[in-house]
């Protein structure tokens, strides 16, 4: 055989293997750090009722959040077209 083809043989055989030697490494750290997530979800005392009380409460805050900026753009609006109507008379010359 070519030494030329058995380098490149070789070279795809030590890539294939690194290449699954890192797959395998990323593999077992991610399970490491499952278990790690999971341990200190545990440990923190938070359980599903907890997590969605703190999402319902989330919501409703954004809720009247988006309230207020809903009245806080009416009024820009308001405030906007009276000093457009305030204005139009002085860039006329007229009196208000």
């Amino acid at each position: 055989m070519d030494p030329n083809v058995q380098v490149a043989l070789v070279s795809v055989f030590a890539t294939t293997i690194t290449t699954l030697g890192v797959v395998a490494a990323a593999v077992i750290n991610n399970r490491k750090e499952r278990v790690k997530a999971a341990n200190a979800g545990v440990e923190a005392g938070l359980d599903e009722q907890d997590v969605l009380k703190r999402m319902l409460s989330l919501i409703a805050e954004n809720d009247r959040k988006e309230a207020t900026i809903a009245s806080l753009r009416k009024q820009l609006r308001a405030a906007r077209e009276e000093n457009a109507r305030l204005r139009e008379p002085l860039e006329t010359g007229e009196s208000p």
